[in-house]
């Protein structure tokens, strides 16, 4: 079940579901659901998930994107100063400001009767909405 809140747009003043979540789960949470369905044991799992991260970080930064099945992609993303540079040899590591890592969930596309729409692989079941409560002190759930 998948939790959701109004939440009212400041640019537009229309009000919109906004996905939430209920709770956080970790690597051992994790770890004990993907050893229910195999032979590995939990504690092997998450060994090798709290391994995932840094794995994934050092071939990041070697210069591959890093693929992982039905999981995903990761690649990295830079950003850099608002003002670029006149000449192509004047570009230079000193202009990255920031460097992000992009997340890409594999997508597939599907055929229906009206034409054709793209689906994130990692959501394979339907997903139950329910309305979880304005947080308190929050104005975004108010009505006008």
């Amino acid at each position: 079940m998948a939790y959701y809140r109004k939440r009212k747009s400041a640019l537009t003043g229309l009000w919109t579901p906004m996905a939430v979540s209920a709770q956080m789960v970790d690597e051992r949470y994790i770890a004990e659901l993907i050893g229910q369905r195999s032979t590995v044991h939990a504690a092997d799992i998450a060994a090798v998930l709290t391994a995932l991260p840094e794995v994934i970080g050092e071939a990041l930064a070697d210069g591959f994107s890093v693929q992982l099945g039905r999981l995903g992609s990761f690649n990295l993303v830079v950003e850099c100063k608002k003002t670029g540079v006149a000449t192509p040899a004047e570009v230079s590591p000193r202009q990255i400001t920031n460097v992000r890592v992009q997340f890409r969930p594999p997508r597939k596309m599907l055929w229906l009767g009206n034409g054709r729409r793209r689906q994130n692989m990692l959501l394979n079941r339907k997903i139950d909405w329910n309305e979880l409560p304005p947080r308190r002190g929050s104005k975004a759930g108010e009505e006008e």
